[in-house]
């Protein structure tokens, strides 16, 4: 029996936790707003800008999306909640009866023990990334809906440039007030039917590659001791 031994955990509802969503929204815009000059340009170039991240958060859908992806991601924290369960049982079950085994059994025990866990490892990783996927699939018919929604007031409006001020690119440090387009794209969102959030999502690739970086050993488990001479 191994003591002192703290259990650290392969997984945590942090590492699941979903992207706020109109930080999403916001990056997908950076490329959506930039400038698009012609070949010739107009003798007066009008400029506007707009704060995406308000305009994601009234976008028609954009609640429903984040509610679909929240619950999908209950469903992944759950099945990684059953597979700790079976890990840590399976540590409970073998420290009970460590000092009893012989060197070979307790190999044997401690390579299932290992082999599980880096099956939770590569399960969490595929979770994650189909997660992320997801959430960007889920995104895209609002974020088309708001370029739409940007098109047509700058070209209602005869805007020839309209920026978006929370990019972290965003080179503007002074700008008037008066220029900012941000309310007025969402009147624009208001009128637009809300999109069709939340199909069926795609199954998680099967990988075979080995999991990133080294992988820890199970906690309560240390190497056996070479029988003595």
């Amino acid at each position: 029996m191994v003591a002192g031994v703290t259990i650290f955990p392969l997984w945590s509802p942090m590492s699941m936790r979903s992207i706020p969503f109109a930080a999403v929204g916001g990056a997908l815009l950076a490329s959506l707003v930039a400038p698009t000059l012609g070949a010739q340009q107009p003798a007066a170039v009008k400029i506007a800008f707009l704060r995406s991240q308000a305009v994601v958060e009234q976008a028609p859908g954009r609640a429903d999306a984040e509610a679909v992806f929240r619950k999908e991601v209950e469903g992944y924290r759950s099945q990684l909640e059953k597979m700790g369960d079976t890990l840590q049982k399976m540590i409970a079950e073998y420290r009970k009866v460590e000092s009893t085994l012989a060197v070979a059994q307790k190999q044997a025990r401690e390579l299932t023990i290992r082999a599980k866990q880096e099956e939770m490892q590569k399960k969490q990783q595929g979770l994650e990334e189909q997660a992320r996927g997801r959430q960007v699939e889920l995104m895209q018919p609002i974020t088309d809906m708001v370029k739409k929604a940007i098109d047509d007031v700058r070209t209602e409006e005869g805007w020839t440039v309209i920026f978006d001020v929370e990019t972290q690119a965003n080179p503007i440090v002074s700008i008037d007030k008066n220029l900012d387009v941000t309310d007025r794209v969402i009147a624009k969102l208001r009128l637009m039917p809300k999109p069709v959030i939340g199909g069926p999502a795609a199954a998680a690739p099967k990988s075979d590659k080995p999991p990133v970086g080294p992988v820890a050993a199970p906690a309560g488990i240390s190497k056996p001791k070479p029988p003595a001479p």
